[in-house]
């Protein structure tokens, strides 16, 4: 595509992952992407009634840190968090963050431990799909929370499938491709 100087928002750490590692780097090298900086809870303005706040989040950290963030519109906000460890190792309180939202779009890789045959699931940190919804149930009442960021071997991939109907029924959604939401 050969764009230039397409903006990209993204903390230190990735950035310098991105600046030292190929081939990301060449993105850098020939200006195709433009870095901007962001710092963890400091709000980032792109339009007059767009913006988004980063929320560090516990992950992996093989290659740089991750990141989960609150979108806010005119109207609504939107918290978009695919990718964590366990909700209680993060710096704040997920239930806190929730609150604060509109909607939530959260990490749903796994529902069931024995997903994963091959791999002792302690070494796998997401948080099962039924953990959340004993965690964030209540929350389910004023705010939309949506699972994403499904591993393949997902049961709530099945949608005739029990944990699929058992999600819906304690009010939260599975994510779609191509869904909107109005902030």
């Amino acid at each position: 595509m050969n764009a230039r100087e397409v903006p990209v928002f993204c903390s230190r750490e990735m950035k310098k992952f991105l600046k030292q590692n190929g081939p990301w780097n060449q993105l850098v090298n020939y200006k195709n992407i433009c870095i901007n900086i962001f710092e963890d809870e400091k709000e980032v303005k792109l339009a007059e009634n767009f913006s988004f706040k980063p929320v560090k989040v516990p992950h992996r950290h093989e290659y740089t840190d991750t990141y989960g963030f609150i979108f806010k519109g005119p109207q609504k906000k939107l918290l978009y968090i695919p990718d964590v460890d366990k909700w209680n190792k993060m710096n704040i309180s997920i239930r806190e963050l929730i609150s604060s939202v509109d909607y939530a779009i959260i990490d749903g890789t796994f529902y069931s431990p024995s997903e994963l045959n091959l791999r002792d699931m302690s070494e796998v940190k997401h948080p099962l799909i039924p953990e959340s919804i004993s965690l964030l149930k209540n929350l389910a009442m004023k705010t939309k929370i949506i699972f994403t960021h499904f591993n393949h071997t997902n049961l709530i991939l099945d949608d005739d499938g029990n944990e699929k109907q058992e999600v819906e029924e304690n009010g939260f959604l599975t994510g779609k491709r191509g869904m909107i939401f109005e902030l």
